[in-house]
């Protein structure tokens, strides 16, 4: 999968965060967000520039699920 100026190459997104950015499961299964915003850099090549703008979440997708809540406790 690719967007912007880069190819998603170390995990499988699944989401999107409010800011449309990627939320991808990595190896070895590590969830994190890719920052797309700036990813047009010139001054890192484009394996550097994902790695620069990726940025952990939590460990496993377990966590994730674990954190969500109901609409009525997130607005409530």
């Amino acid at each position: 999968m690719s967007t912007k100026n880069h190819h998603i190459t170390h995990g499988i997104p699944f989401a999107f965060d409010g800011d449309n950015r990627f939320i991808c499961i990595g190896k070895p299964g590590n969830i994190f967000r890719l920052m797309t915003d700036g990813c047009g850099t010139r001054r890192f090549d484009q394996g550097k520039n994902v790695r620069k703008l990726t940025r952990f979440i939590c460990h496993t997708l377990d966590d994730v699920i674990g954190s969500l809540v109901n609409e009525d406790e997130a607005y409530g």
